[in-house]
């Protein structure tokens, strides 16, 4: 999913779609002052939604959030230099022991002290252990020195003493916290979430490259649609001089004429409604691309490279389209990923179940000497050392804190597994209907090329005879009419079928694919 990501990323910002209109796009003007075209085609305008969208912009700082996420836990695992120092200043009385008889008597007196400083130091390295445990390596030195404050003293209580200590110190849990299965939950949770993000950037960019198609579609479809109705009122500007002509030389009535020119102007007033819905159609869809240059944009028709009437069918294999669904869908995959964060939720609260149980140990080499260097000759020796085990036992009484978690933990995967179950009950239907709606679009468009074929044959022969004197401007009008309908009904069937198109290939997960705009998935 990774790879797939950044081959669509690399190649819309290769694209330069977002920068700004390439002159290659601009169409010439027809003559001074008039509109500049911008001939667009769906993989462009695929190309600049995806580049300019603000809803993908955000979405594509999350899967570098999640990763942050991720170093975060890995540096937990991460060794740690540390040093230590300590002076201890400490005067004490001196015990001085009189006998009187059998019986000792120890006094303490403020002319009998001594003084005692301690300077301790110590460096390492520490790291924590994916099985729960941490490691150390320690080297210390100390300075012990004690000195007799007591009047008339002459001598040290006891002489200068140099220790030194290299050691090695674990700790690991043997029951609650033990294993890498339980240590290591932060981090593949993490990766988890940076996934989900992935799988979440990918599901908006689908869903900005669908609206963007099927708003170019529509575009297509308002656009022949008006051409539609300007060859309409071609048709109807010359059945108008036909019957003038007819008028002026006596062979048809006033009333003929003026049901023509009703004819012209309510074709007139349908151009009106289409060009609008043209301009309509151009706005929703330069608020898709979000070009920068807002500006010329705004002065600019929008050019549909497509025919509306230029289809190539395609069978959709139902059967291949749910498999591709429910392997492709970034939604499912985000769920499934989700629902694996949540089994690692249950595994870590059922470890919390445990008593605790932890040992330490700790192994090492001492040298004690009047000077450092001295004692560390102690060391290859071995005459000096140190070890030492140490269990830690802890139950706690009805442990009731632990059990909720677990309890929580259970029922939230339940829940979260049968959110995926409906959500693949979800997908199928959707796909289900998705595919019948390319297969009835397909038979709506042979239907309405009958249909359109089948009008026109009506209309010229409704023509003649309306020349020959046998038929009535009416039923001419009514005949135009019906040429008319069958004609932005096969344009409708075929814009149709393209948007069905669109809606299967967001349903099934491989409309970014299907866009060349990432390989296809295994």
């Amino acid at each position: 999913m990774k790879c797939a990501l950044r081959s669509v990323i690399a190649l819309v910002l290769a694209s330069g779609a977002g920068a700004s209109l390439g002159e290659e796009a601009l169409g010439n003007k027809a003559s001074p002052g008039a509109p500049t075209a911008l001939v667009v085609s769906a993989h462009q305008v695929t190309l600049w939604a995806l580049a300019n969208n603000l809803e993908v912009s955000i979405e594509s700082i999350n899967p570098e959030l999640r990763a942050t996420n991720v170093m975060a836990q890995l540096a937990a695992f991460d060794p740690a230099f540390f040093a230590t120092s300590s002076f201890t200043h400490q005067v004490r009385p001196l015990a001085t022991t009189t006998v009187e008889g059998e019986k000792k008597y120890i006094h303490f007196s403020e002319d009998n002290r001594s003084r005692r400083e301690i300077l301790l130091t110590s460096t390492g390295l520490r790291k924590k252990l994916a099985t729960g445990g941490t490691a150390s390596v320690e080297f210390g030195t100390g300075r012990d020195i004690t000195k007799d404050l007591s009047v008339g003293a002459v001598t040290d209580v006891s002489p200068p003493v140099t220790s030194t200590s290299l050691t090695l110190n674990l700790s690991q849990p043997l029951l609650r916290g033990r294993g890498r299965d339980y240590n290591l939950v932060l981090i593949r949770a993490a990766r988890n979430n940076e996934k989900v993000a992935h799988h979440n950037l990918v599901s908006q960019m689908m869903k900005v490259a669908s609206q963007a198609q099927q708003a170019y579609w529509m575009l297509v479809f308002v656009r022949s649609d008006l051409g539609v109705k300007q060859t309409s009122l071609a048709r109807a500007n010359g059945i108008l001089e036909a019957i003038r002509t007819q008028v002026e030389l006596g062979k048809s009535a006033e009333l003929e004429l003026t049901r023509a020119r009703a004819n012209v102007a309510a074709k007139q007033e349908g151009i009106i409604r289409a060009q609008q819905a043209v301009k309509d159609a151009e706005d929703d869809l330069r608020g898709i691309i979000n070009l920068q240059d807002d500006d010329l944009l705004e002065e600019m028709q929008l050019v549909p490279v497509d025919d509306g009437l230029a289809y190539e069918p395609r069978q959709v294999n139902l059967e291949q389209a749910a498999f591709q669904a429910l392997n492709f869908r970034p939604a499912l995959a985000a769920l499934k990923t989700s629902i694996e964060n949540r089994r690692l939720d249950r595994n870590l609260a059922k470890n919390q179940l445990l008593p605790a149980l932890d040992l330490q140990a700790a192994a090492g080499l001492n040298g004690f000497e009047d000077g450092l260097v001295p004692a560390l000759e102690f060391f290859p020796k071995g005459s000096f050392y140190t070890w030492q085990l140490r269990l830690n036992f802890e139950l706690p009484f009805d442990n009731r804190a632990a059990r909720a978690n677990y309890t929580r933990s259970k029922l939230q995967l339940e829940q979260d597994l049968l959110r995926l179950h409906q959500l693949e009950d979800d997908i199928r239907l959707e796909v289900k209907q998705r595919v019948r709606q390319v297969d009835s679009n397909l038979a709506r468009i042979q239907a309405a090329k009958v249909a359109r074929e089948l009008a026109e044959k009506a209309a010229r022969q409704e023509k003649v005879k309306y020349e020959e004197g046998i038929s009535t401007f009416l039923e001419l009008s009514q005949a135009e009419e019906a040429l008319e309908i069958a004609r932005s009904q096969e344009v409708a069937a075929m814009v149709d079928y393209h948007i069905s198109l669109v809606r299967v290939q967001r349903a099934t997960g491989t409309i970014l694919s299907e866009a060349s705009l990432v390989p296809e998935p295994e």
